[in-house]
């Protein structure tokens, strides 16, 4: 595929500036398009932004009990420092909003920070950033190997965007306002690893698992195939043809993402070994899947059952006027990647059309 000069450009950033600390783990540089920044001052939007997300989340007590775990797991992991009080209100610094994205029906929320919040001079911190190329792998073809091979297994990487660190020079670009309660005063933090949020973020993340896969490619060739190949963003969805390979492409992910500061969590498998295997290789690390819903596991969106080794599919309309958007909003929320239920899909689109072509009609007449 062809790369734009943009995209070369991002990928000699990265090449030339990536470090590792002692124990392994990635320092990547934010990908500027230029070496002036054009940032202007951005730290009273983003306390009236604090404070209008406070109100809210005053009156949400379950939701503001969750993002204050979430900030305090950021702050107790490292993944955020206290600004010292001497160096607030920095105008050369860019101060990110936050928000919380959550499911009513899960106990877990996200807090995302927003990059693409504009500074005086209209020009936002995404603007100056190179997204950098498509590094995803392709779903379809993740999904068929999946299929495809008698022994699978699945987990993801823990926090991975969180395992990356930003390089010192570059953190107060991600100044974040914060505080536990309205009755404290207001505080200011840096980020100190890649963020959600930042356009630059899944390049980094994604090619700093792949830069990985490639420094330990003849130590670990099994290991670093599966993430260039059967990764998808955090997911690791893979397998081989006898249990013997899958335990030591398992050991090998494992021992290739730790070199790195990576972890990996939520495994399933249709294979039971490989399950009772974790506890001894990742010495009590974190394997309890919460993704497990009606007696199935998410898979890239779809529903894997890992006993009878078999996806199915659930599906819940949502409750509308029945019209014709609200039919092709429901059409378009069913995810079949790789055409299982094309049949059920192609009955609904025909009802489309015939809906359609009724309107047609009745106009003419």
């Amino acid at each position: 595929m062809t790369q734009s000069p943009e995209d070369l450009k991002c990928e000699e950033i990265f090449v030339n500036n990536y470090q590792r600390t002692q124990s392994g783990r990635f320092i990547v540089k934010l990908p500027f398009r230029n070496e002036s920044h054009d940032l202007d001052q951005s730290y009273s939007q983003a306390l009236r932004r604090f404070l209008s997300l406070e109100k809210r989340l005053i009156k949400m007590s379950t939701v503001y009990a969750k993002y204050k775990v979430f900030m305090e797991d950021y702050l107790g992991k490292g993944h955020m420092s206290p600004i010292p009080s001497h160096d607030y209100h920095d105008p050369q610094s860019y101060y990110l909003p936050h928000h919380a994205v959550y499911r009513h029906d899960s106990s877990k929320i996200r807090v995302v920070f927003d990059a693409s919040a504009k500074t005086n001079n209209g020009h936002s911190l995404n603007d100056l950033l190179i997204t950098g190329s498509k590094l995803q792998s392709d779903l379809v073809s993740i999904l068929v190997n999946f299929r495809c091979l008698p022994v699978v297994f699945i987990c993801d990487i823990r926090q991975m965007y969180r395992q990356i660190l930003i390089h010192p020079q570059h953190r107060n670009y991600q100044r974040i306002i914060w505080r536990n309660s309205p009755h404290d005063n207001i505080s200011e933090y840096q980020l100190n690893t890649v963020t959600y949020g930042i356009s630059s973020s899944p390049y980094l993340a994604l090619r700093t698992i792949q830069e990985l896969a490639k420094i330990y490619a003849d130590q670990y060739p099994a290991a670093s195939h599966t993430l260039l190949h059967d990764t998808y963003a955090d997911d690791i969805v893979t397998g081989s043809v006898s249990l013997q390979d899958a335990l030591n492409l398992q050991q090998q992910l494992i021992t290739l993402l730790s070199l790195g500061g990576f972890e990996l969590a939520k495994w399933a498998s249709n294979e039971s070994e490989l399950m009772r295997n974790i506890d001894d290789i990742q010495h009590g690390a974190p394997v309890l899947l919460d993704n497990r819903e009606d007696g199935f596991i998410k898979v890239l969106g779809l529903h894997w059952d890992p006993q009878d080794d078999t996806f199915g599919f659930s599906y819940v309309p949502r409750e509308t006027n029945c019209t014709k958007r609200s039919i092709l909003s429901n059409i378009a929320r069913i995810h079949d990647p790789i055409g299982f239920i094309t049949l059920c899909i192609l009955a609904a689109k025909r009802l489309m059309q015939k809906l359609w072509w009724q309107g047609f009609i009745q106009r003419k007449l």
